[in-house]
C-alpha cells in the first residue's frame, strides 16, 4: 500500500476506482482540502480560536509534505479566518497540488483536464480495504481522533463514507460527522462560493457548535408543531365527545319513549388482537308516523332482553335515540381515538423539546487532537 497523506488517500477514495472524475468536482475539491487542515490540526499545528471560529497557527513548523508546507506558510502568512473561508481559498489549489503530486509518483496519468487514470495503484486492494479494516478496528477501539476516522468523518460528511464503511460503520461515521466542525465548514463551502460569485464575502460563518443551534431550532420549531397539532386534534375530539355526551343527557331526560323491536342479534368473539367481545342488535321502531330500522353494537352483551327494548328518540332526528342501557347512536369512536392521537402527539411533542433543551456535553470532534 502506497504511503498517502490525507488529502491524498481523499483524493483517491472520492474517485471511482476506473479514475473518471467525479460528477460534482467542488465535492472532490472541499474534500480534499478539509483533509489537508484536518491533518495540520491533527498534527497540532493550527486550532481553533477558543471561540470556535476562525484557525490559527500554531506551529509553521514543516511537515515534510510539500503541499501541507504550502499550505501552512499562506496561514502563516494570513490573518486568521473561518474554516471555511480557508476551504475557499485553499480547497482548489490543494487539489491540484494533490493531483500533480500524485502524477509525479506515478500512481495516475493523466486522462483530460480533471479524470485521472490509475496506474501504479489499485485502489480497492491498496487502499480501500485497508482502510476499511483500519476503520472497524479504530471505531471498535473508541478511538475517534484516529487519521483513518477523521478521514471517515469527512467522507461521511460528503455522503461518501459507502467507499470505505459498512451500514453499522456508516451510522457510526454520520454520528461522529454530526458535531465536526470541518463537516460544518465542508458544508457551507457551496453557500460560500455562492457568495463570493455575490460579491459578499464578508458573511460570518461559524463553528459547528454556532451552526448546530440552526438545527436545534428547527427541531424545537417541530416539536412545537407537533404540540399544536396535537392540542387542536384532542380539542376537536374532546368538543366533540362534550356534545356527544350533552346529546345522550338532553334524550334522557327530554327524548320522546318508544319501545323498538329487537328483530336481529350479533355476537363476535373476541379474536387473537382483540380482548372484548362485541355484539350488535337490530332494532325497528315507529316514530311519527314513519318505520325506522338500524344496528347498535355494544361491548360485550347488549342488555336487552327479550324482543322488545325502550328508547329514547331525538324528536327532531327520529333515527338518532339512547338505549335504555346508555348506548347513544350518534356516539363516534373517532372522538376517542382524535384524543388518543392528540394526547400522544403532544406527549412526543414535550419529549422532543426537553431533548432539545437538554444541555449539549459533546463538542466537536477534532477540537482537542492526540498528539500523534
Amino acid at each position: 500500500m502506497p504511503d498517502l497523506t490525507m488529502p491524498e488517500a481523499a483524493f483517491v477514495l472520492a474517485h471511482p476506482s476506473s479514475g473518471w472524475r467525479h460528477p460534482r468536482w467542488s465535492t472532490v475539491e472541499v474534500l480534499v482540502g478539509a483533509a489537508a487542515l484536518a491533518e495540520l490540526h491533527l498534527g497540532e499545528r493550527i486550532e481553533l480560536d477558543p471561540d470556535g471560529e476562525t484557525l490559527m497557527v500554531r506551529s509553521s513548523a514543516p511537515s515534510g509534505d510539500p503541499v501541507l508546507d504550502e499550505v501552512i506558510a499562506r496561514m502563516a502568512d494570513s490573518d486568521a479566518r473561518s474554516p471555511v473561508e480557508w476551504l475557499g481559498e485553499l480547497a482548489p489549489s490543494v487539489t491540484a497540488a494533490v493531483l500533480a503530486r500524485l502524477r509525479e509518483r506515478g500512481l495516475c496519468e493523466a486522462d483530460g483536464p480533471l479524470d485521472v487514470r490509475w496506474t501504479g495503484l489499485d485502489v480497492e486492494k491498496d487502499l480501500r480495504r485497508p482502510t476499511r479494516e483500519a476503520l472497524i478496528s479504530a471505531l471498535r477501539g473508541g478511538d475517534v481522533h484516529a487519521s483513518v476516522v477523521v478521514l471517515g468523518t469527512l467522507l461521511a460528511g460528503v455522503g461518501l463514507a459507502g467507499v470505505v464503511a459498512s451500514s453499522g460503520t456508516k451510522r457510526q461515521l454520520r454520528g461522529l460527522a454530526e458535531d465536526d466542525w470541518l463537516v460544518v465548514s465542508m458544508r457551507s463551502y457551496e453557500g460560500y462560493l455562492i457568495n463570493v460569485s455575490l460579491g459578499t464575502t464578508n458573511r460570518v460563518y461559524g463553528s459547528a457548535e454556532s451552526a448546530g443551534r440552526r438545527p436545534r431550532r428547527k427541531r424545537m420549531a417541530v416539536c412545537f408543531v407537533l404540540v399544536l397539532i396535537g392540542v387542536g386534534i384532542a380539542t376537536i375530539a374532546l368538543v366533540a365527545q362534550s356534545r356527544q355526551d350533552a346529546n345522550a343527557i338532553a334524550l334522557r331526560d327530554q327524548g320522546a319513549p318508544v319501545m323498538a323491536d329487537v328483530v336481529g342479534r350479533s355476537d363476535r368473539s373476541p379474536g387473537r388482537y382483540e380482548s372484548l367481545a362485541e355484539s350488535k342488535l337490530t332494532l325497528v321502531y315507529r316514530y311519527a308516523g314513519k318505520s325506522y330500522r338500524t344496528r347498535i353494537a355494544c361491548i360485550g352483551d347488549c342488555p336487552a332482553k327479550g324482543d322488545q327494548t325502550r328508547i329514547m328518540v331525538d324528536t327532531s332526528q327520529p333515527r338518532v335515540f339512547l338505549t335504555e342501557w346508555g348506548e347513544f347512536t350518534d356516539a363516534s369512536p373517532r372522538s376517542d381515538m382524535g384524543i388518543l392521537v392528540g394526547g400522544a402527539l403532544i406527549v412526543v411533542g414535550f419529549i422532543g423539546a426537553v431533548g432539545v433543551l437538554m444541555p449539549e456535553t459533546s463538542r466537536p470532534r477534532l477540537l482537542r487532537p492526540r498528539r500523534r
